[in-house]
């Protein structure tokens, strides 16, 4: 996958890969929300409307931040087809 900058300048996706300080990945954030739930990687595919694949590579993105928040949300919900608000509010039940 190729690394999408978005208009503000940021990368939808982290350039290591992996998780950031502080969380700022939404592959933390996921993970902490899966691990909450006591949810499997297939239930929380199903929570979110994809394939355990497309959470894969949601893990991978920067967790949507500062006053482009709604911009970056959108973009990744649009990447990956799936609901904006599904990943929003998920998101928004985990510290980070």
């Amino acid at each position: 996958m190729a690394r999408e900058i978005l208009d503000d300048g940021t990368s939808l996706v982290g350039s290591s890969g992996g998780t950031h300080p502080g969380g700022l990945d939404a592959g933390h954030a996921l993970e902490q929300y899966r691990t909450q739930k006591l949810l499997s990687h297939e239930g929380l595919a199903v929570e979110l409307g994809c394939s355990v694949e497309i959470l894969h590579w949601l893990s991978l993105c920067r967790r949507p931040t500062g006053v482009v928040h709604a911009q970056q949300l959108a973009t990744i919900a649009a990447r990956f087809c799936v609901s904006a608000e599904k990943l929003e509010s998920l998101l928004g039940k985990v510290a980070g």
